[in-house]
């Protein structure tokens, strides 16, 4: 025999074939198969592209330079257009700007609370005065009332600040830096007798800053909408 030649050479798609023929007869010819090729890798290719605007991923494959077949497959995440870095957020309530400027120009809420019947009370909290980021949890049970919060996937809590005040007119500064005395720990008991003076009618006054973005499926707060006027009224009605 002679060697082997390729008639029809291989690639991933389609086998290939070769043969040899025999030196003393030419008449003899013997024939085999050659396997498939891998697959020869492409450029990625986006079939998809990511879509902002309607919170949709978009899609990238890889395919075969030769058949054309999807090798892989990459997901390209949305991005949102709107970060927002070291901004502030409080529980939903009033704002001390509205019911005394002379304490702050900015947009900081308080949010008068009942203490005096055991149970467990959800406040959402709102950041830069246009999100909903958050809930913050107050269960008040033997005596104590202890504050938890849980924010949104990805909002990221640079500095947290919690205290209560007995009532307004007490209330000098709102700048956690300027009332660090006053700030009170998330996630333990505070004694309602000892450390609240036995006060069930408060103040809660919590202040974060945060990073957060967008594209979280995070709800827009109004201060002009129906639902948050008549619960400024309510709580107006605590506080009188």
């Amino acid at each position: 025999w002679g060697e082997w030649d390729t008639v029809t050479p291989a690639n991933c798609t389609i086998k290939g074939l070769e043969q040899r023929i025999c030196m003393n007869d030419d008449k003899h010819v013997e024939s085999r198969e050659l396997p498939l090729l891998p697959h020869k890798e492409g450029a990625w290719e986006i079939v998809k592209q990511p879509d902002a605007k309607n919170k949709e991923n978009g899609l990238k494959v890889l395919r075969c330079a030769v058949g054309g077949e999807i090798l892989k497959e990459e997901v390209i995440p949305y991005v949102t257009t709107t970060w927002f870095y070291n901004n502030t957020a409080s529980t939903q309530g009033l704002r001390f700007r509205d019911v005394n400027p002379e304490l702050t120009g900015k947009w900081y809420m308080f949010t008068p609370v009942d203490l005096s019947v055991d149970g467990v009370q959800e406040i959402p909290i709102i950041a830069s005065n246009m999100y909903y980021i958050g809930n913050l949890t107050l269960t008040v049970a033997e005596g104590n009332v202890t504050a938890e919060y849980k924010m949104a996937r990805g909002v990221n809590v640079r500095s947290e600040f919690l205290s209560y005040f007995a009532d307004l007119s007490l209330v000098e500064k709102v700048e956690p830096a300027q009332i660090a005395y006053e700030k009170l720990p998330f996630g333990e008991p505070v004694s309602i007798e000892t450390e609240l003076k036995g006060d069930t009618n408060v103040l809660l006054y919590t202040h974060f800053v945060v990073d957060y973005n967008d594209d979280l499926n995070i709800q827009r707060f109004f201060t002009s909408s129906k639902e948050y006027k008549a619960l400024v009224s309510a709580l107006k009605e605590m506080m009188d």
